[in-house]
């Protein structure tokens, strides 16, 4: 294992994909960016539970992955992520993709509009 520091977007995709698991453990995150670009890459999800953090919610119904409460389960996570096959790419994350996003706001607008129409 290495730290690698901060670095770009590509490079940490890059090691994302060239990795088999991706570890999570802050203590608040409102949204885990980096986990679900991990996710995309192929990693398996490995989310250590912090109530302050929605990272656990972003795998609770995925595979692969491991939800945990402490250390010593971390390290079983890892252990076990090993039953999994490696994974360049996972196309289940791509509804989080920028341009898919941005393709539900018209509809989304539209079903508001009606709902307000309703309301009137």
């Amino acid at each position: 294992m290495e730290f690698v520091g901060d670095c770009d977007r590509e490079t940490r995709v890059g090691i994302y994909r060239g990795a088999h698991a991706f570890v999570q453990t802050a203590y608040r995150e409102h949204f885990a960016i980096e986990l679900l670009w991990a996710l995309a890459c192929g990693c398996i999800g490995i989310v250590q539970y912090q109530s302050e953090s929605g990272a656990h919610e972003l795998i609770e119904q995925y595979e692969r992955s491991y939800r945990v409460t402490d250390p010593e389960e971390i390290a079983d996570a890892i252990v076990n992520a090993g039953e999994f096959g490696h994974h360049t790419s996972d196309e289940t994350w791509r509804r989080y993709d920028h341009h898919e996003v941005i393709e539900q706001y018209p509809d989304l607008y539209r079903e508001l509009q009606g709902k307000q129409r309703q309301k009137q």
